[in-house]
């Protein structure tokens, strides 16, 4: 009896030590899951991407922008993550550049300064720039079929990058001449985004 009481208690007590492993095992996964991924899939999970729907729509409007476009750039740059911030230190839902980017270029051309860094993490702010910014960037390479291919190389990569990837002839293809794998791959992403935002718009 006593060996099987023992036995018993011997069980028991490893089967305490591998719920108290599992248990330390799940916190830390989970602490370095939330390190890294956990504020994108918070916002995910609580903030629906309808969340900014109504200032996207606002900021295509205000810069003459498909909404679809401009909702997928944000889609891509951020996962509409309004606290996103890039490895260079790119800023919220659009991913601005601060200095040498898209918002020293929007203070430059409005004649106002730079605005704060926190400032730039609000929605209607940061969309309004990233808006401006892309606008700019179509509306500069309105006269090819393709012209959204390029603007958004120019989001990602900048114009002077662009030039070299300008198509010889109006309908002539952009994806095939970008150079920068990252751009290439940024650009076919948000360009399915796109596709498929504008089917369920369709099918509505």
């Amino acid at each position: 009896m006593y060996r099987v009481y023992g036995g018993s208690v011997y069980r028991r007590r490893w089967g305490v030590r591998l719920v108290l492993a599992l248990v330390v095992i799940a916190v830390g996964g989970g602490y370095w899951v939330w390190r890294f991924r956990g504020r994108v899939f918070f916002r995910q999970l609580f903030v629906p991407a309808n969340s900014y729907d109504t200032i996207i729509e606002a900021a295509a409007k205000r810069h003459d922008i498909d909404v679809d476009l401009l909702r997928s750039v944000i889609w891509c740059e951020s996962r509409f993550d309004a606290n996103a911030v890039g490895d260079k230190g790119e800023i919220g839902l659009m991913q601005l550049m601060v200095d040498n980017g898209a918002v020293a270029e929007w203070a430059n051309s409005m004649g106002v300064a730079i605005p704060p860094r926190g400032v730039l993490f609000r929605p209607e702010v940061n969309i309004d720039i990233g808006a401006w910014y892309l606008a700019r960037a179509l509306k500069r390479w309105e006269k090819y079929k393709h012209c959204y291919e390029l603007a958004l190389s120019q989001y990602n990569a900048g114009e002077g990058a662009v030039r070299d990837w300008v198509p010889d002839s109006f309908d002539g293809d952009v994806v095939s001449k970008i150079t920068i794998s990252s751009t290439r791959a940024y650009v076919l992403a948000i360009m399915d985004r796109y596709k498929y935002y504008a089917s369920r718009r369709e099918a509505e």
